[in-house]
């Protein structure tokens, strides 16, 4: 297993690029916006995940480790290659991604090229659970007592910090919602309803 790679950007190409590492020329794959991040000579660091099949043997590389987290959370869904999972991640931040799978929203995904009604319903259908997980979310939780919301707060806000918002931003959003609802809270809810919020 290779977990990362340091060295300099020998060359930059439209879907991958080649990383010199002491002498040793890697070709990994990226998603667009990340290689135009990108420059010739550049020194980086990326996290790797490193693909093997019969047929297909490649490096996938990503400057932020959290999206090298939900690609691997995409080429876990049967029938979906990391090579669309790649292409997924090229066309879609990870917020409007986590948003449709929270959400069920399989108009949202089709909207992403390639990706057609039975992929969209698959990735719903197999991810909400382990992207649930994977930011420690539980599903559905709901309380009775307002003395118990405070863990559900904290908990919709751990999820959205894992998700790259900022703290004033999530506090913000939190607290217009809970202005609307003081009562049972249901943190799947919450943390949907704040996406919605700070995709506006």
């Amino acid at each position: 297993m290779i977990g990362f790679l340091k060295g300099k950007i020998y060359s930059l190409e439209q879907q991958q690029v080649i990383i010199d590492v002491n002498g040793v020329g890697y070709e990994v794959y990226m998603t667009t916006p990340e290689i135009l991040s990108l420059r010739e000579g550049q020194e980086i660091l990326i996290f790797t995940h490193y693909h093997l099949k019969e047929d297909f043997v490649a490096l996938f590389g990503f400057l932020d480790k959290k999206l090298k987290e939900v690609f691997e959370l995409l080429t876990s869904v049967s029938g979906l290659g990391p090579k669309t999972a790649i292409s997924i991640l090229s066309k879609v931040s990870i917020d409007e991604l986590v948003s449709g799978i929270y959400q069920g929203d399989v108009s949202a995904l089709t909207k992403i090229p390639g990706i057609g009604n039975k992929i969209a319903g698959r990735i719903i259908l197999e991810l909400q659970d382990k992207l649930e997980d994977s930011i420690g979310v539980v599903n559905k939780v709901s309380v009775e007592s307002k003395g118990d919301n405070k863990g559900i707060i904290k908990d919709a806000e751990s999820a959205l910090l894992f998700l790259g918002y900022n703290k004033k931003e999530i506090d913000g959003v939190l607290g217009k919602l809970l202005k609307r609802n003081k009562d049972e809270m249901d943190l799947d809810k919450l943390i949907r309803d704040a996406l919605k919020e700070l995709g506006k």
